[in-house]
């Protein structure tokens, strides 16, 4: 397992999809991540929605496997206690009830919605962009 003493992080289900696919910012922060240069931090409903967004895409199930496989060896899987009811999407609340369980220090997000926050708590909630100029300092 490769999981480093870097920043805690919370990365939303769009910016992993579109770091396993597509190449640019997310696909960095995949790779920063895969290198250690942060812990990032899933639970069990943010895992789920990723599987069920990667199905609904209909991506080949060996590819599917591939994306748990690296999920469970490169992340820390916590289950949040507490529940958070602030965003206009009930959906997003799961990130910020992980972030308040993993003590993340960030959340990588393209959700305006979750943008706008700016702030969760100690989490800073930035955009791929932000994060990626952040973590390559």
């Amino acid at each position: 397992m490769n999981l480093s003493t870097g920043p805690r992080v919370v990365i939303d289900t769009n910016v992993l999809i579109s770091g396993f696919y597509w190449s640019g910012t997310p696909k960095q922060i995949i790779r920063l991540w895969l290198k250690g240069k942060f812990r990032l931090y899933a639970s069990p409903g943010t895992a789920a929605e990723l599987i069920s967004l990667l199905i609904r895409f209909e991506v080949p199930q060996a590819k599917i496997r591939n994306i748990k496989k690296i999920l469970t060896t490169h992340s820390i899987r916590i289950i949040p206690q507490q529940k958070v009811i602030l965003c206009r999407d009930p959906k997003d609340n799961q990130f910020l009830e992980l972030c308040l369980a993993a003590s993340a220090d960030y959340l990588v997000t393209g959700d305006k919605d979750l943008l706008v926050l700016k702030k969760f708590g100690q989490t800073q909630i930035f955009s791929p962009k932000q994060f990626l100029g952040r973590i390559t300092k």
